[in-house]
């Protein structure tokens, strides 16, 4: 059923499963990224962090950071 609700859009599978998702499809069905904020993006839900781990593993930047660099808002 979750399979379902994701396929519909009612519900998107947490975060830390995608990377498994991903490996079971056997392809990464993610829209190439475009902006540098959309490769945040990817590269952080490719490995399953959420924004205050891969923030922590970016050298302690602050979330509230890193979520203006994902929305483009700002550069590092």
């Amino acid at each position: 059923m979750s399979v379902v609700n994701w396929e519909l859009n009612h519900f998107q599978p947490e975060i830390k499963i995608i990377p498994k998702i991903i490996e079971f499809l056997g392809y990464n069905p993610l829209p190439r990224p475009t902006t540098f904020g959309e490769e945040l993006i990817q590269f952080r839900t490719l490995r399953g962090w959420t924004q205050k781990e891969f923030a922590g593993e970016i050298g302690g930047v602050d979330p509230t950071t890193l979520a203006r660099w994902e929305r483009d808002e700002r550069l590092p």
